[in-house]
């Protein structure tokens, strides 16, 4: 956990308008009411949309006691999360991330932001 710490450590960081943070529980009930991608992109919907809390709950526990997963959040002045960043797959002797994600909130997408 050494090593996620230490990342985790020099957040967060604002560039522009956008705050990147650690990521939180209240996080994962706000992306459960992020509103439907639009077609074709229904896949990149939350897998826990219709989920229990308790499931949501668990979820979380997962995720913060991952040393392997790194979550940020990303926040706007108009928007509390808009979108979420996930390292997974971490090899912190060899520096290498083996998978990643990034999802934007559907009324962020197609705006620009890089």
């Amino acid at each position: 956990m050494k090593n996620k710490l230490m990342l985790i450590d020099k957040l967060p960081i604002d560039i522009d308008n956008f705050h990147i943070r650690k990521m939180n529980r209240e996080d994962i009930d706000l992306r459960t009411n992020w509103p439907n991608y639009p077609s074709p992109y229904e896949m990149f919907d939350a897998s826990y949309k219709n989920r229990p809390s308790e499931e949501r709950d668990e979820r979380w526990k997962k995720i913060k006691n991952n040393e392997k997963l790194v979550c940020l959040a990303i926040e706007h002045p108009n928007e509390k999360l808009v979108g979420i960043y996930y390292s997974a797959e971490i090899d912190w002797e060899e520096k290498t991330v083996n998978n990643m994600t990034v999802r934007l909130h559907p009324n962020w997408c197609d705006k620009g932001i890089v």
